[in-house]
């Protein structure tokens, strides 16, 4: 992939052809653990050219890593979807010590996310970012940013700064629940009965001609699903009724967390996966807040999944068991692979 790479952009491409060819070749190279590369190459993610690329309406110096941030007044702004901005929030830690004491952060996220960063990072004011389509591309907007900062920067221009290398990533959780919805959710979890508690998805939102490929059918879960032991909850969002009737027809119960809106309400979703013992499924916005918080998360990757950057695991949190073992698409044999290890926790 890489030499094919290499040699569409020495054929002199259009500008949006190499953007694209770039973005091809930092997957490449992160999913083989080169973070160098990676990053540099993942730089043409918001190249104007991209006709994908989001883009930014925030006045003000635009930060690069010329600029020293000790000192520095910074407004930070998420970028890609939700789960990247969960992804690329177990920097913050690193960068608020980057910033020193004189320092001051303002952390815009998704607006679900906003209490979330809140409540991890009391000393960084955290605002909702809004997103428009201007001109037929996404354009990112912090309305509430206020003007004191001195440079801001988008989330994913820090990776080459603060994760270099695979060593460089702290492995910690940095997010945690809301107590009284914690206490909520573990209440309800134990009138389930006996069992380990595990929280269960299977797929992203949206699907759909080659994203099907990144995801595990619903039929081939079963053997998991009949684990002995093993009390299992519903985290997928979207539309899950149609799957969750055919598991209920092959006599599979996966039991429903009542008056949760597993897409909006993410505080709590938060809470219900941290009241779980481990949570399974792909890397989607649940598995990350789950990860984040430090739960026991399992994620069932397509192969290669560039966020394990070549490690088997998942460099960014403190608690994962990645599935990816080697081979296109043999969901089978990953879900087997799953099942014995469930069984093993379960027992």
């Amino acid at each position: 992939a890489l030499a094919a790479c290499d040699a569409a952009l020495a054929a002199a491409p259009t500008p949006p052809q190499a953007a694209s060819v770039r973005m091809t070749r930092a997957f490449a190279q992160l999913c083989l653990g080169d973070l160098a590369g990676g990053w540099a190459d993942y730089a043409a993610r918001l190249l104007p050219e991209r006709r994908e690329a989001m883009a930014f309406d925030i006045p003000g110096e635009r930060w690069t890593p010329a600029r020293p941030l000790r000192g520095l007044s910074l407004l930070l702004v998420g970028e890609q979807g939700l789960g990247d901005e969960v992804l690329f929030g177990s920097m913050l830690p690193d960068l608020l010590t980057a910033l020193g004491p004189a320092g001051r952060l303002t952390l815009a996220v998704e607006p679900r996310l906003v209490s979330l960063f809140a409540r991890a990072f009391p000393g960084v004011r955290v605002v909702p970012h809004v997103g428009t389509s201007l001109a037929g591309r996404v354009t990112r907007h912090v309305p509430d940013a206020g003007d004191e900062h001195h440079a801001w920067a988008p989330m994913g221009a820090l990776l080459p700064l603060l994760r270099p290398t695979t060593d460089r990533f702290a492995r910690r959780a940095f997010l945690s629940p809301d107590p009284d919805r914690l206490a909520h959710w573990k209440d309800w979890l134990a009138s389930l009965g006996p069992g380990r508690k595990v929280g269960f998805m299977w797929r992203s939102r949206l699907m759909g001609g080659l994203r099907n490929r990144r995801f595990a059918p619903f039929e081939a879960w079963p053997p998991v699903l009949r684990t002995p032991g093993a009390v299992f909850v519903n985290l997928q969002y979207g539309e899950p009724g149609p799957e969750l009737a055919q598991a209920a027809a092959q006599g599979l119960e996966i039991h429903e967390p009542p008056g949760l809106d597993l897409m909006q309400d993410l505080e709590g979703v938060t809470a219900l996966t941290c009241a779980l013992d481990m949570m399974i499924g792909p890397m989607t916005a649940t598995s990350n807040l789950a990860a984040a918080c430090g739960v026991e998360t399992w994620i069932l990757a397509s192969n290669p999944l560039w966020p394990l950057l070549g490690t088997g695991g998942c460099p960014w949190y403190p608690n994962v068991r990645a599935f990816a073992p080697e081979g296109a698409d043999d969901w089978g044999l990953r879900l087997e692979e799953v099942a014995k290890a469930l069984a093993e926790r379960a027992a």
